[in-house]
């Protein structure tokens, strides 16, 4: 069975040059396998260290884009999907 997150993903916000981070709901997986988060689609200021993303948006960047992280145990590997919006600072 393929890993998912504990919790659904959710919208997030951040704001035009400030730093950012979002920390990513537990993965579970049902065989219990190490499982790996890596970011699919994203805006290019967008980076991810283990289950930490971060967001730095550069002025002017303000408007909603969508994000696709994909989570693998080594053999499933689902998509999950959520917006960030940028908003002007």
């Amino acid at each position: 069975m393929a890993p998912s997150f504990a919790t659904t993903l959710v919208d997030q916000t951040a704001t035009e040059g400030i730093l950012s981070t979002y920390t990513l709901p537990t993965i579970n997986d049902p065989e219990s396998n190490t499982c790996t988060v890596s970011i699919v689609t994203s805006p290019a200021y967008v980076s991810i260290s283990g289950t930490v993303l971060t967001f730095s948006p550069p002025a002017p960047s303000a408007g909603t884009f969508p994000i696709t992280l994909s989570v693998t145990d080594g053999v499933n590997t689902p998509q999950f999907s959520f917006n960030l919006i940028v908003v002007a600072n």
